[in-house]
């Protein structure tokens, strides 16, 4: 059972939910692709090609770790994120706590349809979280929930 179903309050519900992007793969897939081009295309950086691609391989298990811990949802009461393994980073915050959703997008997210999310509570908090799914519509869905309350 995920983090959010297992942390859901008596009689709420989930109206919106998204993820890290897949995007995250792309450090791994292209160092991988650098490893072969090299071994590929000679024979006495072949060890060194060799490593980039079990770095390459590195980098994609993490991302998949990092992808499969990560969970993002707004609730009809409650924004919810939940990120990491071992060190996990997590926020419950109700939404009349919530000022604001800050989403960041440079070009190369445009294109790939991610962003950043600063989420600031009152009392001056703020939590940042990188690489979400379509970050707008997260931040339109918790801006749905407050003006329903």
């Amino acid at each position: 059972m995920s983090y959010i179903k297992k942390h859901l309050m008596s009689g709420e519900t989930i109206v919106y939910q998204t993820k890290l992007n897949w995007s995250e793969y792309l450090k791994g897939i292209t160092i991988i692709i650098i490893g072969i081009i090299i071994i590929e295309s000679s024979n006495t950086a072949g060890s060194f090609g060799g490593f980039l691609v079990l770095v390459g391989l590195f980098l994609l298990g993490k991302s998949f770790l990092k992808m499969k811990s990560s969970e993002f949802a707004v609730t009809d009461k409650r924004v919810l994120i939940k990120v990491g393994i071992l060190r996990t980073q997590s926020l419950e915050t109700m939404l009349n706590k919530v000022e604001g959703i800050h989403v960041e997008q440079g070009l190369v997210d445009k294109m790939f349809g991610c962003g950043n999310i600063d989420v600031k509570g009152t009392g001056g908090t703020k939590n940042s979280f990188a690489g979400i799914d379509n970050p707008f519509e997260f931040r339109n869905a918790v801006n749905e929930q407050i003006s329903k309350q």
